[in-house]
């Protein structure tokens, strides 16, 4: 829906244009996560699987969870790049 892409480029991608709009509408998308909360296993919207971690081990403030990027086997970094 439009309105869901715009929604998705403003939050998420920080800049609402037509490409991004347009890009959004054609994105195949699962339009459904999954979890498991005895594993922390889920996926977000394109299929992705991440694991949840626990609470990160950082001095860093404003990180405050581990969650594992499974493909790669790192640390997600937060950002919606590679979804």
């Amino acid at each position: 829906m439009r309105k869901e892409a715009v929604a998705f480029c403003r939050d998420y991608v920080g800049k609402v244009t037509q490409a991004c709009i347009r890009d959004q509408l054609n994105e195949p998308g699962h339009w459904r996560i999954t979890a498991n909360c005895h594993s922390g296993d889920f996926t977000n919207f394109h299929g992705h699987k991440f694991r949840f971690e626990g609470v990160a081990r950082t001095k860093d403030p404003m990180v405050k969870y581990r969650i594992l990027d499974i493909v790669p086997g790192d640390d997600a970094d937060g950002s919606s790049e590679g979804d």
